[in-house]
């Protein structure tokens, strides 16, 4: 399972960006996670957001605000307009590389898991 972590230091970085401004990454990080929930779905190099996500929320201003403030930047992906998270604003626990380690470990505990149990039965 993978989740978008807020940590009180991460929360104090963004208080100065208006409610919708932090909801909008908060929620837009929960999406990114959402995406890659499914273990055989390789992981990007950066969190993508589409735009027409972020106008289907209803906060395309919060996003010029986050692109303003350097924690978004604005890019296109396999023709779709939209935004990346920068990577060096992003707590350590809610990039790609965490959870690509998370994944590692849980798959290499459930084969020592395997192992233990195969053993047992034989």
């Amino acid at each position: 399972m993978a989740y978008w972590k807020i940590s009180h230091e991460e929360r104090e970085k963004h208080e100065k960006l208006s409610a919708a401004a932090r909801l909008l990454y908060y929620d837009a990080g929960a999406w990114a996670m959402q995406q890659v929930f499914d273990k055989r779905v390789p992981l990007p190099d950066q969190w993508f957001i589409p735009a027409a996500e972020v106008r289907k929320w209803g906060k395309k201003n919060a996003a010029t605000t986050l692109v303003r403030e350097g924690l978004w930047e604005r890019t296109q992906r396999d023709g779709v307009q939209g935004f990346v998270f920068v990577q060096h604003c992003l707590a350590f626990g809610n990039t790609p590389e965490y959870l690509a380690q998370q994944r590692d470990l849980q798959r290499d505990a459930q084969r020592r898991k395997r192992g233990v149990v195969n053993h047992d039965k034989g």
